[in-house]
């Protein structure tokens, strides 16, 4: 498998500004695990692991961004190297001796073990897949990726792509892969090489303007500290949204001339104000990069995360907030430069008037694509393929919304928190609460957001 030679192998390039944020935190941080990214798959069937091999094989090598890692230049930033095949692409566990009972548990504990095991950027890989078998006729398909090499598209195209050859190898012919025009390295150097210049001076100032005395998120739970729980550590509420007010929502969207995003951060802004009483706060969000469209079927971290100030009370109506959060979702748009910019400019000693560290508290983000559509979908394994829901163990996030679809339409809430600074009963009602103004405020956008119900 080390012998192929492949396209790009040496190649070195600068990093993308989001790979960079990732870089210097695992140099803060070389243990953490919160970029971990997992995606896991509930295999059932007669599995063919050698044509599993091969695809995974495959996989990594069209896709450089697989068998890069990370490292210090003479010149002091950072560079992607491009490298070979692993020694092995499927690292394969088996807990078919353990007691039929205990079997499920087992597994689970193996993949936990496996997803939280920290990822060296130097060392490498950045990337594993663990098979874990339960008997000969069920598998779970677990892959680890470090957030600097993919981002939630490209769990997409990572998962159409392995099916497609998989499927190639398990029938024995050739898998037919449209040929890949550019590679991510490319992206790299394409976004260093237009990041000067008076736009991005503008786009600057902008910041500096709209993040001047910003306040730090809100607290859910003003002076809970739970000793026991670790910084990062994180757990997660998942939770349903009432369909028959998603579907108002998203007509009030349409009607408010914007988008599902809009409604929805509008949504969880004035829960947040409704819980905690605080009227101005910065919620980050990732937008994603791929404009170009040689880079669509790229796996790569093709996101830039921007920052939402918004500012609301009581006295405004859910459709006045509604107009509010669009407009500040265009100028953040219209403004975007790379992230990592705005936090080296506040790192360089200038005086931003606010506190980098404050965007690490709220986040919020819309997955259109869903988690569960996304591991359903694509080619034919001829297998029974389940999503597995791998819990998240961390986060730098202090507390996070993720809304995502299935396929069938239904709408969940992912709200992730840290047990350190909210007790469970608290982020359970914070879900509820959202739910609820979901309903209410979909049936009354008139009404002013301090007469909405918001418990549970």
């Amino acid at each position: 498998m080390t012998g192929r030679d492949l396209p790009g192998e040496g190649a070195t390039a600068p990093l993308s500004f989001a790979q960079e944020g990732c870089w210097h935190l695992s140099r803060l941080l070389p243990d953490d695990t919160s970029y971990n990214i997992r995606a896991g798959l509930r295999l059932r069937g007669e599995l063919d692991v050698e044509a599993l091999r091969r695809a995974l094989a495959d996989r990594i090598a069209r896709q450089e961004i697989l068998r890069t890692t990370y490292h210090d230049s003479d010149g002091g930033a950072p560079m992607q190297v491009v490298g070979g095949l692993p020694a092995t692409a499927l690292l394969e566990l088996d807990v078919d001796d353990v007691p039929p009972d205990g079997r499920e548990s087992e597994a689970m504990r193996v993949v936990l073990a496996e997803v939280d095991r920290p990822i060296d950027l130097t060392a490498g890989p950045v990337h594993r897949t663990v098979l874990v078998r339960l008997s000969p006729a069920e598998h779970l398909l677990v892959q680890v990726s470090h957030h600097i090499a993919v981002d939630w598209l490209s769990s997409l195209v990572a998962d159409w792509e392995l099916g497609t050859l998989y499927a190639a190898h398990a029938a024995g012919r050739t898998a037919e892969l449209p040929p890949l025009r550019a590679q991510y390295r490319h992206y790299a150097e394409r976004e260093r090489a237009h990041a000067g210049g008076p736009a991005m001076r503008r786009g600057l100032g902008y910041w500096r303007t709209k993040l001047a005395g910003a306040p730090g998120g809100p607290r859910v739970c003003p002076g809970y500290r739970n000793p026991a729980a670790a910084v990062l550590e994180a757990a997660m509420v998942k939770f349903p949204l009432p369909a028959d007010a998603m579907r108002r929502l998203i007509a009030l969207a349409r009607a408010e001339r914007t988008t599902p995003f809009v409604v929805t951060l509008a949504t969880w802004a004035a829960t947040l104000f409704r819980h905690t009483g605080q009227d101005d706060m910065v919620l980050v969000s990732d937008v994603s990069t791929r404009a170009n469209s040689q880079f669509e079927g790229l796996i790569g971290m093709f996101v830039n995360a921007i920052a939402l100030r918004v500012q609301t009370d009581g006295g405004l109506s859910f459709r006045q907030l509604v107009a509010r959060v669009r407009r500040t979702v265009m100028e953040s748009v219209m403004h975007a430069v790379p992230f990592q910019r705005i936090v080296e400019e506040s790192h360089s000693g200038r005086d931003w008037g606010w506190d980098w560290k404050h965007l690490n508290h709220l986040g919020f983000v819309v997955h259109p694509y869903g988690t569960e559509s996304s591991r359903r979908a694509g080619p034919d394994w001829g297998l029974e393929l389940r999503w597995l829901s791998v819990p998240v163990a961390r986060s730098h996030v202090e507390l996070n919304m993720h809304l995502v679809t299935t396929l069938g339409g239904d709408w969940w809430g992912h709200l992730t928190y840290r047990p350190r600074t909210m007790p469970a009963a608290a982020a359970a009602r914070l879900a509820g609460g959202y739910a609820t103004l979901v309903a209410e405020a979909s049936r009354e956008p008139d009404v002013p957001l301090a007469r909405l119900a918001c418990e549970a």
